[in-house]
């Protein structure tokens, strides 16, 4: 009997998933906030990266150059989260040819909504500063194992800059 016992924890115990998958680290904290395109927001951290595609018409920097309070945009299928097998250079994303390096490792597909808060003031010069902060919510990653990552509140960044 006690043999029996032992086969079927053995079964069991090779057999079932434990449910531990890889996770994301989102180690961002040090990366810039990114864009191009018809509106790619991005960051990377060496060999990862996580970029947000908006469906915004994004002619002379709009979306940079009005101010904005609290502005929601919905990112259904529109949020990944990608590794790579070497560090990404900063002309990735905006390529108008992506280059053949490096090579993708590992996706995320999510979905969200992006809460923008930009702030305009104008220089003495007459020149004008923004101050875009970018926030996620309700965001909900999944790779292709169907493992799922939820973050109520994402801080995805802030970028600033100016134009005239």
């Amino acid at each position: 009997m006690r043999s029996i016992f032992i086969i079927i924890s053995l079964i069991f115990i090779t057999s079932c998933d434990d449910g531990n998958f890889e996770a994301p680290t989102f180690n961002f904290e040090n990366s810039s906030v990114q864009n191009c395109g018809n509106l790619i927001l991005y960051k990377t951290n060496e060999s990862e990266a996580l970029l947000l595609e908006l469906n915004e018409n994004n002619t002379n920097d709009i979306f940079f150059k009005t101010e904005q309070d609290h502005k929601e945009y919905t990112l259904t299928d529109k949020i990944f989260y990608r590794t790579y097998d070497t560090a990404v250079p900063t002309d990735f994303f905006c390529s108008a040819i992506p280059p053949s390096t490096p090579k993708l490792n590992k996706e995320w597909l999510g979905s969200g909504k992006l809460i923008v808060d930009n702030t305009i003031t104008e220089n003495d010069d007459g020149s004008f500063t923004y101050v875009a902060v970018f926030t996620i919510e309700n965001m909900v990653l999944i790779n292709s194992s169907g493992n799922s990552i939820v973050y109520d509140t994402y801080n995805f960044g802030g970028k600033t800059g100016t134009f005239n």
